[in-house]
């Protein structure tokens, strides 16, 4: 119980965006604590599973198959799935983006996403890609929901979005 302050420099710029934020590092501790990621490292730096429970390729590592774990909701009650996943990566990758990430993820081919069902997503990439599991640890590929609103933001990490003053406060639950 009780209430945990954090304090450390931030900006009229600061952001609770997963996709789109200066890439401080108050902007990702805060998107760290609102939203997941597909894979982790623990504690050994061994990949785990986050917000997926596996991905396997085909023979050529051009295309990927993205299983979801089951029973994952979003803070808002929403049943996390593949959509989310698919949304995610289009925001990312969208023409004209910002996104930090979209570097990261330039060799998804966005035409190539596909939910195969609630929680398989295919990827499709423009050129073979084997570390792809170890990709989605990155701390600029978090997931969203697929009606993500940056002014209330709604994830799956460990605190919820209570309110949020660029360059003066963050207030999460957990």
């Amino acid at each position: 119980g009780g209430t945990l302050r954090i304090a450390a420099p931030g900006s009229a710029n600061d952001s609770v965006d997963p996709h789109i934020n200066s890439g401080s590092v108050i902007d990702l501790l805060r998107t760290e604590q609102l939203f997941d990621n597909l894979t982790k490292y623990d504690e050994n730096f061994e990949l785990t599973w986050q917000l997926a429970e596996s991905m396997e390729a085909n023979d050529t590592n051009d295309v990927w198959t993205i299983h979801l774990r089951d029973g994952v909701t979003f803070h808002d009650g929403s049943d996390f799935g593949a959509d989310d996943v698919i949304a995610s990566l289009t925001r990312i990758l969208a023409p004209g983006s910002t996104a930090n990430g979209a570097s990261l993820v330039s060799f998804i081919d966005p035409a190539g996403l596909k939910a195969v069902d609630d929680l398989t997503v295919e990827v499709s990439l423009t050129e073979p890609y084997g570390p792809f599991p170890e990709l989605w640890t990155n701390k600029y590929l978090r997931i969203a929901p697929a009606d993500f609103d940056p002014q209330n933001p709604v994830g799956t990490g460990p605190f919820q979005y209570t309110s949020f003053t660029p360059g003066l406060t963050s207030d999460f639950t957990r």
